[in-house]
């Protein structure tokens, strides 16, 4: 029987610094792999989302006029105060099925917050101004019922029309090409 004490060597292994930073890296390189593949999919998803709150948004906004007979009329004075703006339109159209996170998009939420910047919920999302007539919103295919603040999504601002189509703004818009 061989008896490891005499001979000099412990029985008890170990593992060598070198190892432990080799698993280390080797963590590392895999976590960033992952991440990196994650990017392009969170902002697919976002972009998706994005989508669908407009969707909704349409949705409310087609229920109100048919049951008003007309475009919501923002108040005047409220254009230039942001907040009262917010809470208006927020509150005229939640009873129709837009409660207040359909009117956020994830990309810019994601980007606030990721700047360390809380607080209320903003709109991110800006109806255009009909008059008060039934008709007034479908009469024109082309125009859309609210737009997208800020190109979030690589293609230009998103809108939703009349049809309830989703749209980029490069998508619908006429190009200046030099």
């Amino acid at each position: 029987m061989h008896n490891p004490v005499a001979s000099g060597r412990s029985s008890i292994s170990g593992v060598t610094l070198i190892e432990v930073l080799a698993g280390v890296c080797v963590i590392i390189l895999l976590a960033s792999m992952i991440i990196t593949s994650l990017t392009p999919n969170l902002a697919r998803a976002e972009g998706v989302r994005c989508s669908t709150n407009l969707r909704n948004l349409h949705v409310a906004f087609d229920r109100y006029v048919q049951e008003n007979h007309h475009w919501p009329q923002e108040p005047v004075g409220l254009a230039d105060d942001d907040e009262a703006n917010e809470d208006w339109w927020t509150n005229e159209l939640k009873d129709y099925g837009a409660p207040i996170e359909v009117w956020t998009c994830p990309s810019i939420k994601r980007l606030v917050v990721a700047k360390g910047k809380t607080g209320r919920p903003k709109m991110h999302y800006t109806p255009t101004p009909f008059d008060d007539l039934a008709m007034t919103p479908y009469k024109w295919p082309n125009m859309p019922w609210l737009l997208e603040i800020g190109n979030m999504h690589g293609n230009g601002a998103l809108g939703v029309f009349a049809d309830g189509s989703v749209r980029s703004m490069n998508d619908f818009a006429p190009q200046n090409k030099k």
